[in-house]
């Protein structure tokens, strides 16, 4: 773990591995800001940091193809500012990720509920398969607001 001052000189063709898969280099400007850099010549930013329970997490900032030095930089010290009033970026990550989509909120908690609920939950699913889930089936529910919703629903239904 070499402890450098990245430049863009540096960051454009860092040295690679020798005898390793991947080599951290540690920004001496930023504490936990490092540059990845694996044998195949790809390299990555990332923040290493403590979260609230002490145990040492790891986020990625970028590949240097997409974000710039300086930028990574300050993301990576608005980050660190972040996890030490006690917000953890990799668990705002997972709950994104936890989000599920529009279909897999029908199949899996929609329907199945409706199903002891309505009589008519098969004209339900007949117009979810029909007609929403071709549109929205892929999005995540927090992607979808009421802008993307029709004046009128097909079984007639007014939204607004």
């Amino acid at each position: 773990m070499p402890k450098v001052h990245l430049r863009p000189a540096f960051v454009v063709a860092p040295p690679l591995p020798k005898g390793k898969a991947k080599i951290d280099y540690f920004d001496n400007q930023v504490a936990g800001f490092l540059l990845e850099v694996r044998c195949t010549g790809t390299s990555t930013y990332y923040l290493r940091y403590r979260d609230k329970a002490s145990k040492i997490r790891q986020v990625k900032i970028g590949s240097p193809a997409t974000i710039g030095l300086e930028e990574a930089r300050s993301l990576a010290k608005t980050l660190k500012s972040q996890s030490v009033i006690g917000f953890d970026p990799h668990e705002a990550q997972n709950k994104i990720k936890a989000i599920p989509t529009f279909r897999d909120f029908t199949q899996n908690k929609y329907i199945p509920y409706v199903k002891n609920h309505k009589r008519s939950w098969k004209l339900d699913q007949t117009i979810l398969e029909k007609r929403f889930l071709r549109v929205w089936g892929y999005r995540k529910l927090n992607e979808i607001s009421k802008q993307d919703l029709p004046a009128k629903s097909p079984a007639g239904i007014r939204f607004n």
